[in-house]
């Protein structure tokens, strides 16, 4: 009997010490099958494998994301994957894109909650009549791939501002601001009536409201769209209309200005010159004063010199 006792002990003991290598080893294995498709999916130069790889990195995650502790797994090896984790912890969103032709790209991606509860999102883009006004859902999602996240409150209503890109078109590219809500019952809404214009003066004075924040640019310049820690406020290039490439027509590119969004709990409202001097550079010093007042410095009237008589 004695004998009996101290083999299962023994075999409860190898249980417990072997389990948690197998889960991470398992873990790994995942990894390294995800780090093969993210690499398929950005070099095969055939269409028909950049598909299957696109496809195959959701069922690879969802697989993945049924064992312990892969909440926390990092991922790192897996570089065709945009991996962001919510600012107060409460889910991670993974976001990944097809290029499938000069004007075509297509997105996919997955919200993974710590309960294990896993959401896939449907890119349904060319659906979208109206993307500034329109709201949809995971299953009607405007794809793009995410680079970074920050939160706002609206009311008693907390949102998710998820900043992604968009390859759009072969002369024309997009950035934009996706606003994000987890309802008490868990459903998972996208797009809403926080970002608000005011423009006119005085009495003229209208206010625009849009559910979606998108920046039509040329391909040919390079733009900012992120939060700033620095200013505490959505940072982003002012954007004129130019003369394009041949073929292109006219499409938008920086002058060197900047333009805001100040989150408040009523919104997200648009300060239309955040800085008082221009630069090339994206506003990185220190020292740079913003433009505290929201209006466009008042010019200096130069005097004249009196004659000599």
């Amino acid at each position: 009997m004695r004998q009996i006792i101290i083999c299962f002990l023994l075999s409860l003991l190898f249980v417990l010490c072997v389990a948690p290598q197998s889960n991470a080893q398992s873990l790994e294995e995942h990894e390294s099958t995800l780090a093969e498709l993210s690499v398929q999916l950005v070099n095969d130069s055939l269409l028909e494998n950049r598909k299957a790889a696109f496809a195959n990195l959701m069922t690879e995650f969802e697989a993945a994301f049924k064992l312990d502790s892969a909440y926390s797994f990092p991922f790192d090896s897996v570089v065709g994957v945009s991996r962001l984790y919510a600012p107060d912890s409460t889910f991670r969103m993974l976001t990944w894109q097809l290029f499938e032709n000069k004007e075509t790209y297509t997105y996919s991606g997955c919200i993974v909650f710590p309960d294990g509860r896993f959401v896939k999102l449907t890119d349904a883009s060319p659906m979208f009549m109206n993307p500034k006004q329109q709201e949809g859902k995971p299953e009607l999602w405007f794809g793009a791939l995410y680079y970074n996240m920050t939160k706002a409150q609206h009311g008693d209503k907390t949102y998710y501002l998820l900043f992604g890109f968009d390859g759009h078109s072969y002369f024309n590219k997009q950035k934009l601001i996706e606003a994000m809500h987890i309802a008490e019952d868990g459903t998972i809404s996208f797009g809403a009536p926080i970002f608000k214009y005011t423009r006119g003066k005085k009495e003229k004075k209208r206010t625009f409201v849009e559910s979606r924040f998108i920046l039509n640019y040329s391909a040919e310049v390079s733009i900012s769209l992120n939060w700033s820690d620095l200013y505490e406020v959505i940072l982003f290039d002012h954007l004129i209309l130019a003369g394009g490439s041949y073929g292109q027509g006219p499409a938008y590119v920086t002058d060197g200005s900047y333009e805001a969004f100040q989150i408040t709990g009523e919104g997200l409202f648009f300060i239309e010159k955040y800085f008082n001097q221009i630069s090339l550079e994206p506003p990185m010093d220190p020292d740079a004063k913003p433009n505290t007042n929201f209006a466009p410095p008042k010019k200096k009237k130069k005097k004249r010199k009196k004659k000599n008589q």
